[in-house]
C-alpha cells in the first residue's frame, strides 16, 4: 500500500465508479425517485468522479491504495478529527475484479494502526443500511466496528416562488434512506459530534 499520487487518480476514480455501480442501483431503488435525482441530476457516475477527485486533492485527507502487479485495485481515504481524537475512514473502494480477496479489510487493517499512531483513540467508518451496502457493513463489523444506528430523512420540497408553476426545487429534508454508522474504540471513550460523508 502506498500513498496516491496524480499519476494514480485516474485509477482510482476509475475503480471507485466500478466498484461503487451496485451500489448506487440499490440506493436508486431505495431512496425516493425524486430526491435521488435532486442528489444526482447529472448521473451518479459526474457527482461521484468528482467527489473522488476533491478527496484525492484534499489537503486534510490522507489516501492509500493497493497494488497488485503494478496495477491500482483498491483505495482509501482517511481523515483525522483531533477535536474529538477521531480517525475517520472517509472513502474505501476495490476494484470488482479483485473483491472477495481480503483487500478490503487490509486497507482498513492498515489504516486503524495508523490512526492509533497518529494519536486517535476511536475509528468511525459510515455507509448505507441498503442491500447494496451489505458487503461493506460485513467488513466494518468483522473489523471490530460496531453499529450506532442513525436515521437520515429526505423529503422533495416546492419552492414557494415557482409553487404554482409545478417546478420543484433541488431542497432535501425527510424521506427515509437507512444509513449506518459505525465507530470502533479503540482506547478511552468519546462521542462523535458531527456528520459525516457516506461512501
Amino acid at each position: 500500500m502506498n500513498p496516491t499520487t496524480l499519476t494514480t487518480k485516474m485509477a482510482v476514480v476509475r475503480l471507485s465508479l466500478r466498484a461503487w455501480a451496485p451500489v448506487f442501483d440499490s440506493i436508486q431503488n431505495a431512496m425516493n425517485a425524486e430526491v435521488y435525482q435532486a442528489f444526482y441530476p447529472n448521473h451518479w457516475r459526474v457527482s461521484q468522479q468528482k467527489a473522488v477527485e476533491d478527496v484525492c486533492a484534499a489537503e486534510d485527507t490522507n489516501i492509500w491504495v493497493a497494488i497488485d502487479a503494478s496495477s491500482t485495485v483498491g483505495f482509501v481515504a482517511v481523515k483525522l478529527h483531533s477535536e474529538d481524537s477521531m480517525g475517520e475512514i472517509y472513502m474505501v473502494a476495490v476494484d470488482p475484479d479483485f473483491q472477495g480477496q481480503g483487500i478490503g479489510s487490509a486497507l482498513i487493517e492498515f489504516v486503524l494502526g495508523w490512526m492509533k499512531d497518529a494519536g486517535m483513540s476511536i475509528a468511525m467508518v459510515e455507509t448505507g443500511g441498503d442491500p447494496g451496502h451489505e458487503r461493506a457493513r460485513h467488513t466494518y463489523e468483522n473489523a471490530g466496528f460496531e453499529l450506532f444506528p442513525v436515521a437520515r430523512y429526505f423529503k422533495k420540497l416546492a419552492c414557494a416562488n415557482v409553487k404554482s408553476q409545478g417546478l420543484l426545487c433541488s431542497l432535501w429534508a425527510i424521506a427515509l434512506v437507512p444509513i449506518l454508522r459505525l465507530g470502533m474504540i479503540s482506547e478511552g471513550s468519546a462521542s462523535s459530534k458531527r456528520q459525516s460523508h457516506i461512501g
